[in-house]
């Protein structure tokens, strides 16, 4: 071995490995270049300083490139932005109902809460998006989102099964307080929280999955953004429909009076604060 390779070598080496365990197999670049001296060797000639040079480059291009996971790998980003949807529409479907009905709020109070609600998620797709591209990578920031997104729906389904965790019926203009009122508010607010990570970090996960360089991966993001819109809208569709048609359908199951005209909800408020 020359001078020449005893100096390459190890520094091609020392170069394939802090790419090891996450781009390809070092030791399949490593082969491929022992082989190539190997196939000089035999035909009883030396590599000269350009060929060294040339098949150390060569290796070290293979090592920088990471195969996307193109269009196959965006369908689980459909499905989490669809059934985030699901679950987002249906219970803001719900919200003022259960402003009034369950946490015993008035009508102005339930509907500015709802509109607060809905207005801190579309604040905080900014902060979601910040953090996935600063602090974050995109797929443990919806990771991160989807947890603390879960935490809040579990919050509220407590609260809203056990009457225990329920404020009682007053004639204040809201009857929440103590650890009733932080048990309502951190759940509402870590949904928000949550939605508003994953909506602010989803979209560019999955452009992450088409290598620009690729043309034929270029162009299949345009269809990216179409199947996501897509879904995003089925889930609505879904969530305000038949998530909703089931909920109705189990109350009145259980017997749960429901008024026929909607401007009586009101009303029945006042006569159970009354009573």
């Amino acid at each position: 071995m020359s001078h020449e390779e005893d100096q390459l070598i190890p520094n091609l080496y020392r170069y394939i490995q802090p790419w090891e365990s996450e781009f390809v197999d070092s030791q399949r670049v490593w082969a491929e270049y022992a082989f190539k001296r190997q196939e000089a060797k035999s035909q009883n000639r030396r590599l000269t300083l350009e060929d060294l040079e040339a098949e150390s480059n060569g290796a070290m291009e293979q090592v920088k490139y990471r195969k996307k996971g193109g269009p196959r790998a965006t369908k689980s980003t459909y499905a989490n932005m669809g059934l985030d949807t699901i679950g987002f529409t249906a219970y803001l479907a719900n919200m003022v109902l259960y402003c009034l009905f369950i946490m015993h709020f008035d009508l102005s109070s339930s509907s500015t809460t709802t509109s607060n609600f809905v207005g801190t998620i579309f604040l905080l797709v900014l902060v979601g998006g910040l953090i996935s591209d600063t602090y974050m990578n995109r797929f443990n920031t919806c990771l991160v989102f989807v947890a603390v997104q879960l935490l809040g729906y579990i919050i509220i389904i407590l609260q809203s099964y056990y009457q225990k965790l329920q404020p009682r019926p007053c004639l204040e203009s809201t009857c929440v307080e103590g650890g009733q009122a932080w048990m309502f508010y951190s759940s509402i607010y870590l949904l928000a929280l949550g939605a508003g990570g994953i909506k602010g970090s989803i979209p560019s996960l999955g452009t992450d999955q088409f290598d620009m360089k690729d043309p034929n991966e270029q162009k299949h993001i345009v269809s990216f953004f179409n199947w996501l819109l897509l879904s995003t809208t089925t889930g609505a569709v879904v969530g305000a429909t038949i998530v909703v048609w089931v909920l109705v359908v189990m109350a009145k199951n259980i017997r749960e009076k429901f008024p026929e005209d909607a401007n009586t909800f009101h009303e029945l408020r006042d006569e159970e604060s009354v009573s």
